[in-house]
């Protein structure tokens, strides 16, 4: 079985009447075709709809594609930008829809990352995921200079398995990261981004300086870039703590699998709203960052970017 087709079997199961939307843009028109050929291949009911190219991640698209992804029981959205963390997103979910988000993916990210070993997969979930729960202080330090602290008090502790199967379900696949969204007011230090950044691809010593959650100075490499990207504070606020949970991920300057990569963490800023934050706004941009050192109620449980014990 290709890559292709183990997106309908393994991650969605998904079963011969359910109706399949497969969604994507002038950007990701080949690969677009590549996912609707698979589900026709397996003998799927399957649709696809070509949408507008949105500017930035987080942005909403037009009213009649929200209305449209209402319509269908199972979704890819292969779109150059993200449409994970929309209104338009959440409100196809509230209506039953399971929904993959699969921003910019590449064939080699589909090769690579997605017909694998769930069950690795999960256990590493699994220990992430209760490695955070119930907990307070996230200190992240890295050798590049990232020195962030914030908490996470009484946040839901989310899995995105890359496996979407029950009713409602939203995921990015490929997965998969273990992920909160920390008191938005709560963050301070530096973020050097030396992995990537949505929007930027590839970065080296993209440094920022967040002040009660807020980005207060750009630095380094992209920075200019990256402050046209967040016109607003609400843009520049802490949206998002993950951790990197797949073993075959590698980071390649796109953010849908470097975010995802065994031995990585990232952080995002702009709306949250769709995971238990508070803040909305126009976009929701993820910084990866490499071999971090992460400490959670002074407790540490990666180092160097490796799990303590597990």
């Amino acid at each position: 079985m290709d890559s292709y087709q183990a997106v309908f079997s393994k991650c969605f199961e998904a079963k011969p009447w359910e109706k399949i939307l497969v969604l994507f843009d002038e950007g990701t028109a080949e690969i677009g075709n590549n996912f609707y050929s698979a589900a026709k291949g397996l003998g799927l009911n399957v649709v696809i709809h070509e949408m507008p190219r949105l500017k930035v991640s987080g942005q909403e698209p037009l009213p009649e594609v929200a209305e449209l992804m209402k319509k269908f029981d199972v979704e890819l959205l292969i779109t150059s930008e993200s449409l994970t963390h929309t209104r338009a997103r959440m409100e196809a979910t509230g209506a039953g829809a399971r929904i993959a988000t699969m921003p910019g993916i590449t064939e080699e990210t589909a090769r690579r990352c997605i017909d694998i070993d769930y069950t690795e997969l999960l256990r590493l979930c699994n220990f992430f995921r209760q490695e955070l729960n119930g907990r307070d202080k996230v200190h992240i330090a890295t050798d590049k200079g990232t020195n962030l602290s914030f908490s996470i008090k009484n946040r839901q502790i989310l899995e995105a398995t890359g496996l979407v199967r029950k009713k409602g379900d939203y995921d990015n696949i490929p997965g998969a990261e273990v992920f909160a969204a920390p008191i938005e007011d709560s963050a301070n230090g530096l973020l050097v981004v030396d992995g990537s950044m949505a929007g930027l691809g590839l970065t080296r010593d993209l440094g920022l300086k967040i002040k009660n959650g807020i980005i207060q100075e750009f630095s380094g490499d992209k920075s200019e870039k990256l402050k046209e990207l967040m016109k607003t504070v609400n843009d520049r606020t802490i949206a998002e703590f993950g951790i990197g949970c797949n073993p075959k991920a590698i980071i390649t300057g796109n953010v849908l699998e470097d975010e995802k990569a065994l031995g990585t963490i990232h952080i995002a800023f702009g709306t949250n709203e769709g995971f238990g934050g508070r803040t909305k706004a126009n976009v929701h941009l993820d910084g990866v960052i490499r071999k971090p050192s992460v400490a959670v109620d002074g407790r540490l449980i990666i180092r160097h970017g490796r799990p303590i014990s597990i």
